[in-house]
This record gives C-alpha cells, structure tokens and sequence, in this order.
C-alpha cells in the first residue's frame, strides 16, 4: 500500500494539486477504494479476486467497452460508475495501452477529467490551504456519492495525513503531521544517492534527479543539470514522455519513465 500512496501523493502533487488538496482527494479515495485502482464495487475479498477478473476482461475484450460503461458497477480509485465517465475511462486506457485496473493511468485520467470537465474544482485545488473545503468540494462535485459522508472522507484524510507511510517525499513538502525526517518511513531524501533512482518529480532534490537532467540532455532534451527538479526538467520531461509511444504525460519519473531514458 505504501506504493500506493507514494505514486497518489507524487501524482497528485505533479498534477498542481496543494498539500491540503492532496490529502482531500486521497482521504475521498480511500473511502471510495481504500486506494486500490483494481477494485470493483462489492469486491472485499483478499486480494480482490473479482476485480482482477473484472480488469483482466475488461482488457482482453470478453467484457466490451458498452458492457463496462454501463453495468452500472463503481471501478478504480474513484469508483467511477456513470455511463460517460466509464466509457472514456476504457477510451483513455486503450489509447494509452494500459490495463483498466492501471494505478498511474487512473491517476492520470482523473487529473484529466479535473481539467477538463470540472475546471472550477481544479483551479480551487490548486489554490486551496483548507483540507476540510477540499475534501468537501471533490465529495460533492466530483464524486457526488448517493450519501455524501463528507465527515467520514475528511477523517479519512486527516488519518492519511499522519499516518500514510510515503516512500519519498518531495524536497519542500512537510512531512505527515506527528512525523519527522528521521522517523518518516522510507528512505529520506538522498542527497548523495543516484541509484536506485526513486520515482520524482517538480521539487525534489538529488543525485538521481542530476541522473535524470543528464539523461533527458543525452536524449536531445537539453536542460540545466542542476540537481534540481525544476520547472524546466519538468517540461523536458514531460515533452520526452509525448515523443514516447508508452508513457504516461505527467511529469514524473517513475519506473516506466526511468526504463525508457536508459534503454540503448
């Protein structure tokens, strides 16, 4: 789960999201999934048998497209369940050529839809200091659950907020509440550390983001090789990510985006 919570909270952070909007949306999450993108609504047996089942159909083409938008079940991080809303989930997922039950394209598709379908909400997340208004607001006007339990949701953030156990955290970015560097879990910030490279993005500081600046330059995408993971390594990043036929565009070097600056 802590892989989880880190590739959330970094994408999140990536996709200009406060703080405070951060924890929001991941408290709503949580109570939607428990923060598991291949979750079917229904599915709380170990392992969530049925939902890899559901994916592995959805993916294959035995479930269509029509017969997942519109079996009216909740899947993913959000528990997507409108007809609309599900049917370009599917779209997004075979465009990108990810699974369904994908952790970073869910994230990626739910940043997607904040930008396009609920602008207002966007602006406001990217503003916001007020963790109680956000998660209130993402409850009401992006997931707009039957019983809007928005107390539960923002407990639900508040515990994840103290307790969520990150395995980096962005250089700049405070810590869970009650933590401190030295007992947060997962390796601190690595100043004198390139390798393995942990997943990173706008705000981080490093030998691997060096790695990363140096990479991106060898492929002809030139930038400062500061160390820093400024705004320009961001945009170098991300235009690497848009001449790629398989990453996501989001800003952050992760696995995937680690696998393909290394390749010969």
């Amino acid at each position: 789960m802590a892989a989880n919570y880190t590739k959330i909270f970094l994408g999140l952070k990536a996709g200009g999201l406060t703080e405070e909007a951060v924890w929001a949306v991941m408290g709503n999450l949580n109570c939607e999934s428990n923060l598991e993108p291949c979750r079917l609504q229904g599915d709380f047996q170990t392992g969530y048998p049925a939902s890899r089942s559901y994916a592995e159909a959805v993916d294959s083409g035995i479930k269509s497209k029509e017969s997942f938008a519109t079996d009216a079940k909740g899947w993913g991080l959000a528990q997507w369940t409108y007809p609309s809303r599900k049917r370009a989930l599917w779209e997004y997922a075979k465009a990108k050529n990810r699974s369904i039950g994908d952790l970073e394209l869910q994230i990626a598709f739910l940043l997607k839809e904040l930008k396009e379908d609920f602008a207002s909400l966007y602006r406001f997340l990217q503003q916001t200091n007020n963790m109680y208004e956000a998660t209130d607001r993402f409850c009401r006007e992006f997931e707009n659950p039957a019983v809007k339990n928005v107390s539960a949701r923002y407990n639900s953030a508040k515990w994840l907020r103290v307790n969520a156990k990150l395995s980096s955290v962005p250089t700049g970015t405070s810590l869970p509440v009650g933590e401190t560097s030295s007992t947060a879990s997962g390796p601190p910030s690595p100043e004198g550390k390139a390798w393995p490279p942990r997943m990173i993005c706008v705000g981080m500081k490093g030998l691997d983001v060096t790695l990363l600046q140096t990479l991106l330059t060898l492929r002809g995408y030139s930038c400062s090789v500061s160390g820093e993971f400024t705004k320009e390594t961001d945009k170098k990043l991300r235009q690497f990510q848009a001449d790629s036929d398989s990453l996501m565009i989001d800003g952050i070097a992760g696995p995937l985006s680690w696998r393909e600056l290394l390749k010969y």
